[in-house]
């Protein structure tokens, strides 16, 4: 049974989805997603392609910033995640590599 910070917290992130176009279309694409994200290997899976995919294209100049603060939000996005992917633990050789 939730309690009220449970239903304040639920409250919190619709709040937050309703503002952003962005993760408002997010959102709804998740709810039909077709893989696992509850499946630890799929979910690192998914998220591993997607950080490839995002660093790839903006390696490639597909994905530009208008400002200095974009780039490093988007980074700061980029390393979260790959934080997440090896468990907190990212070894040094792979992110030094180039």
């Amino acid at each position: 049974m939730m309690d009220n910070s449970d239903y304040d917290e639920v409250n919190r992130r619709a709040a937050m989805l309703q503002m952003s176009p962005t993760l408002s279309r997010a959102a709804a694409l998740a709810q039909d997603a077709p893989f696992n994200v509850t499946d630890n290997e799929e979910r690192r899976s998914v998220v591993t392609t997607c950080l490839v995919d995002v660093a790839t294209s903006i390696d490639k100049g597909e994905i530009t910033f208008s400002t200095v603060e974009a780039r490093a939000m988007t980074i700061g996005l980029l390393t979260v995640a790959l934080m997440i992917v090896f468990d907190g633990n990212v070894p040094v050789e792979q992110v030094s590599a180039h």
